[in-house]
């Protein structure tokens, strides 16, 4: 339904319609007669909304979801302890009897450059000895926020921009100097975000009047020349 609005004079000055985003945006009129001289029409842009997309997503149930060791001295494995869902996790350690940094990435593709992604995946610190600096990110991209621990399962989570067609997830944390200390983890997804594609951009329409000025002409007028007759018979001519 069209919302029109109106100057103090009641005039009208606009018309909105609600319904698609179009609207009759300003009217120009002569300052002398008060008559409408243009118009400006607007129009929204054309959006698509396209919903978010899982891209990945690992259970752990039969392996260990594609997940390899980023240090030499890390260590991964599908394993079976105390899961989140299902039967089957993955199961991070460290062969350095000292403070260990720890980490296993996985390789992702088909990603589509400057799309936003979030990444998620759950681990259990009470499965280790003691681990701490906890983090889940891209390798490249930023550096993670390692999360606070508390006890049972939690959730980490990780949204990025893709600069590239594929990019490794990275999992971190530093363990204590216990050879063999494992973290549990477990369900971890790549999802691409929901995004709005513009189809066509927002524009605007300006209509002008032209007035024609008439200027009063007098009529022109043809001052003819009587036409002579002939006469009849012969004319004589006195001599």
């Amino acid at each position: 339904m069209a919302q029109p609005t109106y100057t103090s004079t009641q005039l009208l000055q606009s018309v909105a319609y609600p319904t698609n985003g179009t609207s009759l945006s300003a009217i120009t009129r002569n300052a002398s007669t008060g008559s409408t001289d243009g118009m400006t029409w607007s129009f929204p842009a054309l959006t698509t909304t396209h919903p978010a997309v899982g891209v990945y997503t690992s259970d752990f149930e039969s392996d260990a979801g594609g997940w390899v060791p980023g240090r030499v001295d890390s260590a991964v494995a599908q394993g079976s302890t105390n899961p989140r869902s299902g039967s089957g996790t993955m199961e991070t350690s460290t062969s350095d009897n000292g403070y260990a940094n720890v980490s296993a990435t996985r390789t992702l593709t088909g990603l589509t450059i400057g799309r936003s992604y979030t990444a998620s995946i759950w681990f259990d610190p009470d499965s280790s000895g003691y681990v701490w600096n906890v983090a889940l990110g891209v390798t490249g991209i930023g550096a993670p926020t390692p999360t606070g621990l508390v006890a049972g399962y939690q959730q980490l989570s990780y949204q990025f921009t893709a600069t590239d067609t594929s990019h490794d997830l990275e999992i971190t944390y530093v363990a204590a100097a216990t050879v063999g200390t494992s973290v549990v983890w477990d369900d971890v997804t790549l999802t691409q975000d929901a995004w709005v594609e513009t189809v066509t951009a927002a524009s605007t329409v300006s209509d002008g009047v032209i007035r024609s000025q008439w200027s009063s002409m007098p009529e022109a007028t043809t001052s003819r020349r009587p036409r002579p007759h002939s006469a009849s018979g012969h004319h004589k001519s006195a001599t």
